[in-house]
């Protein structure tokens, strides 16, 4: 117990210096506060459980979070704490968000066929019983797509890719462009198809990284229409709130979802499924496994070689599942948090090139998305960091990173880029109409921008004959001349 009550002081020390030195949405801190939270959850059962934390594990985690602050330290310095580059400030103060209906609506029916045919394949495995294609999935390794067909399987990327999009639209429009939710309602269809998907998969993976998605945006968006030098005490506390009623209903989606239910508290439960990879990570540093193939990085890139194994590579088999840790009666499992798959391929060394290359990844969408000075359309930066945000939501349960890391997800992102950046269009928000409205335009009339004298070079409007005309806008630190403290109104 001692050396849990270590870590945890170690983790609140370097949350600090990473708040400091970054953010509080930067992705060092939520790593190092989600080790925290998992510390935290098992604590009160540790003893009773007779569980156990060494100070190898101590130590070993403690150097892979130390390499995530100083990672992300390096890229914010690089990046100036004020609002002078204000164009994310003007940018979603300015403009609505679209899916023109002439691409959206034969999206929609796309995805609606996708769902129809995804189900069919669920009762084809299955036999029809769907109950039986859960345990398939789970003893698959959480495979949502076991045995499915090649061409659902795609249909489902491309689904979940506009989910992504549609939800970001809504949210930008809502929240930022401040329009009523039923102009935008329509926005929620397809991310609704998705989360009945994922319902059907028997999994609940895909719901956490949907909601942890949708708070990142929404916490981003929320933070740059205030101002984002502020602290915003009382949003931090209501984003801890909300996650614990998440947790809440968790728990309680084990007996609706996952088919099988518990009979364990909600204390347990969550003890059992936040708190216990830490712990299973302490075992397996204290008796490390043994493979039978020896292939470069075999555990991270497990997906990868099976990928290329399915093109016709001489690639065995690798196993995405890790061994099972029995830490008592009532803790075991099979995730060991972020740091064990890079730790078990290329050792403490290897560990934290790994954690650094991540962790600069996602610190440059962050800053990217934070300090944009193109107006060019959605935020691709923005939509990216919030989509791979679940590799630091999630270090301290299991390496997200592998799922990412396959040929498949290739397709998901290169139809993420295209539709963030190509199918959504810009629409200018009237200066008279604060409710979000478009402004109607004769076949030469433009939106009023006169109080934008000297931002925009080049401006978007809507020509008389119902046609977007898209430039983009580019804004300069020495074009806006805004003070740290000003604020989009």
């Amino acid at each position: 117990m001692i050396f849990l009550i270590v870590f945890i002081l170690i983790c609140v020390v370097l949350a600090f210096l990473s708040y400091r030195l970054t953010d509080w949405l930067s992705p060092s801190f939520v790593m190092c506060m989600v080790f925290i939270a998992s510390a935290l959850t098992v604590a009160p059962v540790f003893n009773s459980w007779n569980l156990s934390f060494s100070a190898t594990s101590v130590v070993v985690l403690s150097i892979g979070l130390t390499s995530a602050v100083c990672a992300d330290a390096v890229v914010s310095s690089r990046y100036k704490k004020t609002v002078s580059s204000s164009a994310n400030c003007v940018s979603r103060c300015e403009y609505s968000l679209k899916i023109p209906p002439i691409f959206f609506w034969p999206l929609v029916l796309f995805c609606g066929v996708v769902l129809l045919a995804y189900y069919r394949e669920l009762v084809r495995v299955s036999g029809g019983n769907i109950a039986a294609y859960h345990s398939l999935v789970i003893n698959a390794a959480s495979s949502e797509d076991a045995g499915l067909s090649t061409l659902t399987n795609q249909g489902i990327k491309i689904l979940t890719v506009l989910a992504y999009v549609s939800l970001y639209v809504f949210i930008h429009n809502v929240l930022l462009a401040k329009q009523q939710v039923r102009q935008n309602v329509l926005y929620l269809t397809v991310p609704i198809m998705h989360c009945i998907r994922v319902f059907y998969s028997g999994g609940r993976l895909g719901w956490i990284c949907f909601a942890v998605y949708a708070a990142v945006l929404v916490l981003c968006m929320y933070r740059s229409k205030r101002n984002w030098g502020r602290t915003e005490f009382r949003l931090i506390l209501r984003t801890i709130l909300v996650a614990l009623l998440f947790l809440v209903l968790f728990y309680v989606s084990t007996n609706w979802i996952r088919v099988f239910g518990t009979s364990k508290s909600i204390f347990e439960y969550i003890a059992i499924y936040f708190g216990i990879p830490m712990i299973s990570f302490d075992m397996f540093l204290n008796d490390p496994v043994v493979h039978s193939l020896s292939y470069f990085g075999q555990e991270t890139f497990s997906r990868l070689y099976n990928g290329f194994g399915k093109l016709g590579f001489d690639f065995s088999y690798v196993s995405t599942a890790l061994e099972y840790r029995y830490a008592g009666p009532n803790a075991n499992g099979n995730v060991y948090t972020f740091f064990r798959r890079p730790y078990s391929d290329f050792g403490i060394i290897g560990m934290i090139i790994v954690t650094v290359t991540v962790v600069v990844i996602l610190s440059f969408l962050y800053h990217k998305a934070i300090y944009r000075k193109h107006i060019d359309g959605m935020n691709v930066y923005l939509l990216f960091y919030a989509y791979l945000f679940n590799v630091v939501a999630l270090a301290s349960v299991d390496n997200e990173l592998v799922q990412l890391i396959q040929i498949g997800n290739l397709v998901t992102w290169i139809a993420l880029y295209l539709f963030a950046k190509y199918l959504v269009v810009l629409i200018p928000l009237s200066a008279e109409e604060g409710s979000g409205a478009l402004k109607g335009a004769s076949n030469t009339s433009r939106p009023d921008f006169s109080n934008q004298t000297g931002v925009f070079n080049q401006r978007l409007w809507i020509a008389g004959d119902g046609k977007y005309r898209i430039g983009y806008a580019r804004v300069g630190q020495d074009e806006i001349g805004l003070s740290s403290d000003s604020r989009c109104r």
